[in-house]
């Protein structure tokens, strides 16, 4: 009898107790957003990436992260995210000054394996010295 009365409280619960979960807010302007970073999205899986995520995260900015298309450089792609970062970034408008914007790239082969990452602010993107670069390697 007491099993039966945990079974039919906990029932209950998942019944009752999740239905009062509600889904986040939207976050504002999230479409414009969206279509801004379509276009750089595009420019990187062009140039650099042959898989780009990317996604908007509020008060922070804009993350693409991407696969290295098999056998470019790391010169080749510092090159082209650089390139990436200068005219391109600034065209998305709806970002909020000092929201970031960050370019992560993987990369891996037999022969090697590293990560590059470049971070800046939409105001300071066409600004090389204001660039937060950090590359990691795996020896």
């Amino acid at each position: 009898m007491k099993r039966i009365l945990t079974l039919v409280l906990i029932a209950l619960f998942v019944m009752f107790g999740t239905s009062t979960l509600y889904a986040a807010d939207p976050i504002p302007g999230w479409s414009v957003i969206r279509d801004d970073m379509e276009i750089a999205k595009g420019a990187l899986k062009q140039v650099v990436g042959s898989t780009v995520l990317n996604t908007y995260i509020p008060d922070y900015g804009v993350v693409f992260m991407f696969t290295v298309e098999y056998g470019l450089s790391l010169d080749q792609v510092q090159v082209n995210l650089e390139k990436v970062l200068r005219y391109l970034v600034p065209t998305i408008d709806q970002l909020k000054d000092g929201e970031r914007i960050a370019l992560v790239g993987y990369y891996e082969s037999f022969l090697s394996e590293w990560e590059i990452m470049y971070i800046a602010t939409k105001e300071s993107s066409s600004d090389p010295k204001t660039w937060h670069v950090y590359l990691n390697e795996k020896k």
